[in-house]
């Protein structure tokens, strides 16, 4: 059983986020990492989706401090295919 992933990082304000988002390994064949690192604290949703837009599940939905993040996706119990990650980020402003 094989998984490929494809990644789409959206961010509010670009800077939020620095380098890549790397998925690794990728394609996978149980379990895939997914890293990324944070300029500031920032919300953070990241979901996977399958090949025809459905949503498989919800990895991140929470706070993360600044810093290097790794999230892992266990696709053990998911049919192989084509999955995409959408991850999202949305600054917390301090007034």
């Amino acid at each position: 059983m094989q998984f490929t992933v494809m990644v789409d990082a959206v961010t509010d304000i670009d800077e939020n986020i620095t380098g890549e988002v790397k998925i690794y390994p990728n394609p996978f064949t149980s379990n895939s990492t997914v890293a990324y690192t944070l300029i500031r604290e920032s919300n953070v949703q990241l979901v996977v989706y399958d090949a025809l837009g459905k949503m498989i599940t919800s990895l991140v939905n929470d706070k993360q401090q600044a810093g290097n993040q790794l999230v892992n996706f266990d696709g053990t119990s998911h049919l192989a295919g084509l999955y995409y990650f959408r991850l999202l980020i949305i600054i917390m402003e301090r007034l």
